[in-house]
């Protein structure tokens, strides 16, 4: 008789989910869910393996940079502060010799700020081209860095045709075959060009 009601006990509790012992849940292991019955003792160590395998799996790996490239980064930045400043100085110097292009004290500041501005986009290139090819293998901002290289490129470009477009001024005449004008606008464009790429990597 005993026996009889004990079976019947062990059966009504097996019926109702309320009475099952509750499975200990700790907060960080939100794998297990009421969608993946545990059926047997084994069953939760075989989900449980099978979890954790996924969550490795879509970790993402990591990302050795060599002592170079964090060297070559390191000067890419530095240089790139003087980018903006070096701009705005010859859009000052440069809007004075387009008015007064006689000035021989405003031809020398500008001939002196092409040198840095060009000598600075030599580094920059040379740094930020290496850099991009060693990187290429990292996901993370890739995309970002590819606008930031190709904006400058075009902006090297952009500073070379200008170079080569640079008005021959005689008291106060262009008497080449570049005017002023051209010049100022080849010039805008590659300043403008290169700030875009610039506030790409800054604005993130």
């Amino acid at each position: 008789m005993h026996s009889v009601s004990f079976l019947l006990f062990a059966i009504a509790l097996s019926g109702s989910p309320e009475a099952r012992p509750a499975l200990p849940m700790n907060p960080t292991c939100s794998f297990i869910t009421t969608a993946a019955p545990l059926v047997g003792p084994g069953a939760w160590r075989v989900n449980f393996a099978a979890s954790i395998a996924d969550q490795t799996a879509s970790r993402p790996k990591a990302v050795e940079y060599s002592h170079g490239y964090e060297v070559r980064l390191r000067i890419h930045r530095d240089a790139s502060f003087a980018m903006l400043p070096l701009f705005g100085a010859q859009a000052i110097v440069g809007g004075k010799l387009f008015n007064d292009p006689t000035s021989r004290g405003l031809k020398t500041a500008h001939g002196v700020l092409n040198v840095g501005i060009l000598g600075l986009f030599a580094i920059d290139t040379v740094t930020g081209v290496w850099n991009l090819k060693e990187g290429w293998h990292d996901p993370n901002g890739r995309a970002r860095r590819l606008v930031h290289g190709l904006l400058m490129l075009a902006a090297d470009g952009g500073f070379v045709a200008t170079a080569a477009h640079t008005p021959q001024i005689r008291n106060g005449v262009d008497v080449g075959s570049t005017s002023k004008s051209t010049h100022r606008t080849l010039a805008i464009a590659s300043i403008s060009t290169a700030t875009a790429g610039y506030l790409v990597m800054i604005f993130r």
